[in-house]
Order: C-alpha cells, then sequence, then structure tokens
C-alpha cells in the first residue's frame, strides 16, 4: 500500500542516517550497526515492493513492473562501488556518504507519499482487468488472515504449486549456492589472483548488467508468455551452467553475466505465478509463502552441502554439486511444462472459483482472455 511504501522509504532513511552515525562515532556507536543495517535493509525492501501496486495499471507490462523488484536492488549494488571511489578519488568519507543517501530516502519518501497508488485504486484497477462491474471493492485483511488463505489456496491447488515450486527450489539453489561460494571456486579452479579479480568484476557487472537483464527478461516474459519464459530460463540456465564449469578467466566473466540473466529470471519468475494463480489481493502473501518455503529449505540443504564440499577438496565437489542442480532443474522445469501442456496457467488475477468471498463486494465477475 501507499502507506508502507512511504513508511519504507522513511525507515531505510532512518537506519542510514544510524548507519552514518555508527561510522562518525565507532567507539560509541559502532554497535549499533546491528540495529540500523538491517532498518535500512528492511525500509528498502519494503520500498521497493511498492512498484507491484502499478502493476495492474499497467497490465499488459506487467512483468516488466516486476523485472523493477529485481533491477533496484542490483543498481544499489552500485552504490557500494560509489562509495569507495568516492573516498579514493575525493576524501569523501563513508558518514558523509551514508547521511547523503539517509536525505535521498527522505526525499523519496515525500515523493512516494504523491505519486505512489493507494490500495483501494490498485485494487480497482486490478478488478477492471478481470471484469469486474464498477461498484466491485476489496477491503483488505489482516496480514495473518491473508496468509492463512494464501496457504489455503496453495493447498486447494497443490498440483500445480508443488510442481513449480520444486523447479523453483531446484533453479534457486543453483543460482545461490553458485552465487555464495563463488569466490572459493574461483580460487580451487584458476587461483587466488584470478579469483580476486573476477570477484571484483562481478560487483559491477551485478550492479549494471542485473539492471539491464531484470528490465530486458521482464520484457521477453511479457512479449512471449510465461509458459515460453521458463523454457528460456531452462535454457539459459544450461548455458549458464556449461560456462561455470569451463576453467578459463574470460569464460568466467560470461559466466557471471548469465548467473546475473538467470537469477533475475528466477525473481520475475516467481512473482509471475503468484500474479497467475492467486487474487490480486493476495498477491504479496501468496508469494511470500512460497518464498518462505523456498528459504525453508534452503536452510536445511545447505548444510548438508557444506559438508559435502568441505570433505573434499579441488573443484570437483562443487562443479558436482552444480552439474545436480542443473540436471534437477531440467527434469523439474520439463514435467511442469508437461503439466502445463494438459493444465494450461489460468490469466492474471487467479481462476474464478478461487476469489475468495471474504473481503469482496462484488456483483458480476467474467473472465478474460489474456495471454499468460
Amino acid at each position: 500500500s501507499q502507506r508502507r511504501v512511504h513508511g519504507g522509504a522513511l525507515i531505510a532513511g532512518l537506519g542510514l542516517f544510524g548507519m552514518a552515525a555508527a561510522v562518525y562515532y565507532p567507539l560509541s556507536f559502532s554497535w549499533t550497526m546491528f540495529i540500523f543495517y538491517p532498518m535500512a535493509n528492511v525500509g528498502g525492501i519494503l520500498n521497493t515492493y511498492g512498484i507491484l501496486s502499478f502493476m495492474w495499471l499497467f497490465p499488459k507490462h506487467q512483468n516488466i513492473i516486476v523485472s523493477l523488484t529485481a533491477a533496484i536492488p542490483a543498481m544499489s549494488d552500485t552504490f557500494a562501488i560509489v562509495g569507495v571511489e568516492l573516498y579514493n578519488c575525493c576524501g569523501i568519507s563513508l558518514a558523509t556518504f551514508f547521511t547523503a543517501l539517509s536525505a535521498s530516502s527522505f526525499m523519496a519518501a515525500g515523493v512516494c507519499a504523491v505519486f505512489t497508488p493507494g490500495y483501494a485504486v490498485t485494487m480497482q484497477c486490478a478488478l477492471e482487468q478481470l471484469g469486474a462491474d464498477e461498484e466491485s471493492t476489496i477491503t483488505p485483511k489482516p496480514v495473518l488472515r491473508q496468509v492463512v488463505a494464501s496457504s489455503k489456496l496453495m493447498w486447494k491447488r497443490w498440483v500445480p504449486n508443488s510442481l513449480f515450486l520444486l523447479f523453483a527450489y531446484v533453479f534457486y539453489m543453483f543460482c545461490y549456492y553458485a552465487g555464495v561460494q563463488q569466490l572459493f571456486y574461483y580460487r580451487s579452479i584458476l587461483g587466488k589472483v584470478d579469483a580476486e579479480l573476477l570477484t571484483e568484476a562481478f560487483a559491477f557487472i551485478y550492479g549494471v548488467g542485473g539492471a539491464i537483464a531484470a528490465i530486458s527478461m521482464g520484457y521477453v516474459c511479457d512479449r512471449f508468455g510465461f509458459r515460453n519464459f521458463v523454457t528460456i530460463m531452462i535454457v539459459v540456465t544450461l548455458l549458464y551452467a556449461i560456462t561455470l564449469l569451463v576453467p578459463q578467466f574470460d569464460v568466467q566473466l560470461v559466466s557471471q553475466v548469465m548467473w546475473t540473466i538467470t537469477n533475475n529470471m528466477y525473481i520475475i519468475c516467481l512473482t509471475r505465478f503468484a500474479v497467475l494463480y492467486a487474487p490480486p489481493e493476495m498477491l504479496g502473501c501468496y508469494s511470500g509463502v512460497q518464498t518462505a518455503i523456498i528459504g525453508a529449505t534452503q536452510m536445511v540443504i545447505s548444510p548438508l552441502i557444506d559438508l559435502i564440499i568441505n570433505k573434499y577438496s579441488g573443484p570437483l565437489p562443487f562443479q558436482l554439486i552444480y552439474t545436480i542442480f542443473t540436471a534437477l532443474t531440467l527434469v523439474t522445469g520439463f514435467i511442469l511444462q508437461l503439466y502445463w501442456e494438459v493444465h494450461p496457467p489460468p490469466a492474471p488475477g487467479g481462476m474464478p472459483e478461487d476469489v475468495p468471498d471474504e473481503g469482496r463486494s462484488c456483483k458480476k465477475l467474467v473472465s478474460i482472455s489474456v495471454s499468460t
């Protein structure tokens, strides 16, 4: 909603200001970094996801709007490079840099308060796109009840949700593990010097390239449809896996570009599935429940993978894990496409029979033909 977007920018501004104080007075306030850094992150996330409120205002470009939720964090990563360069070339301290970012966040809060559509406007646009009459309305429900309703809906449609979550999980784990183990893998195949150079290059490639890749992939999903987008994801994953296994410096640069593309495709894919299978008022919670399931599973599986990698030396353990997740991504993606061949994804807004009665005031709701 408008308040969350506005509040997110304010929280981020306060967090950044606190970080500036912690850096400027390290002896007295360095401990507050454990408070203000998470505060800035949470505020930034709340503010970023406010972009989704524009999704139903531009129904033909929903995936481009979704892609911005990936593009903005990618671009924000480049601020670390900016901060370092400002210090090296101009002597601008981190405290001053964080203060400037804090002031920018407060100004962004004012912009969001003016231009971000409110909940009522967003839901009314959604209902119009779904074919509801002009008198239809959606009343917001408490968060806990939304989470429960989203979980029940996922259970009701357990087959497509289970197949998609399996695909999304193995795809995510491949991207995630290759990312977090990047430096150690590079050391095992290229040595310490090249590993550090590649890691430094990745900050720029993901920052600038990530924003471009996210928006481009959003356009691809809009242009070719969700099912074709998933097929493209599978192909890109295979190409990424091939480049990742080649122990050459220049090929690993290409691999970083491929990782940047695949990682942003995952974010678009996860949100798009929720747009198709959940009513608009459940979108956030529905997607959040999916993400929570994937995250919880990752917390269980990751330590087991670490045990395997730490037990052996050299690149082989890394490459074995990458190969397994690549194969699982191909298999689960193929099974998901087979299911969609028989049961195609619904139009945005979920199936008519899944629309909740509670919180809705609708006289008429008809299905519309929308390319998914």
